[in-house]
């Protein structure tokens, strides 16, 4: 969640990190990076506990009511029945936030929990756009856009960064654009470097 906070192109999402130990021992190291990244992102790394504290298993679980206190809204994107996830999401329905769940197989073992918060009902999340709409961020990420001169070009760039790679057939359905004004349009982004081709002839923002 962290990285793709910092990896909208274009636009300055900070994000905050909640910390099960303290803020002198990043755990585990291998996010140490990612550290270095939020904080030169002018996003915050907090803790409850003493700078120099190691995390505890349930110290982890104690974070979580923080972390649901400091949202808007909760996502649980994958939870299986005793999932620490399901411990944030219960903490932020306790203090009033709304709680959002990617919902999965019901033959998965690990959306268990995901699935009957479902049932208990939280707000399934069809497609990430609808939810970033509900929030507001979706304009966030189409502003990041408005240097683009061409109408039709940051129609295209909208999109792509809403729904990830997309075909040029469906790019002109989705933006109303002919199709050699699409194929022009992505010619054009392609070549400043805007958008680029991938696997299955898909266009995706760079």
């Amino acid at each position: 969640a962290h990285w793709g906070s910092l990896g909208v192109p274009g636009v300055e999402l900070p994000t905050v990190a909640v910390l099960g130990g303290g803020v002198r021992v990043i755990y585990p190291k291998s996010h140490s990076r990612l550290a270095r990244e939020i904080l030169s992102n002018n996003g915050l790394i907090i803790s409850e506990y003493p700078p120099d504290a190691t995390p505890r298993p349930h110290t982890f679980l104690e974070r979580n009511r923080i972390i649901a206190g400091l949202a808007q809204g909760v996502i649980v994107i994958q939870a299986g029945k005793r999932s620490g996830a399901l411990v944030t999401a219960r903490n932020a329905l306790d203090i009033g936030r709304d709680v959002y769940v990617v919902p999965g197989s019901i033959h998965n073992p690990l959306y268990e929990g995901s699935n009957r918060f479902i049932q208990d009902g939280a707000t399934p999340i069809v497609h990430p756009f609808e939810f970033l709409k509900e929030f507001g961020a979706a304009e966030k990420v189409c502003d990041a856009n408005s240097n683009v001169s061409s109408p039709l070009q940051r129609k295209i760039l909208c999109y792509l960064s809403s729904y990830g790679p997309t075909s040029e057939e469906k790019l002109c359905k989705e933006v109303h654009g002919a199709d050699t004004e699409v194929e022009m349009a992505l010619q054009e982004l392609a070549i400043h470097d805007r958008v680029r081709k991938v696997f299955g002839g898909r266009y995706c923002v760079i």
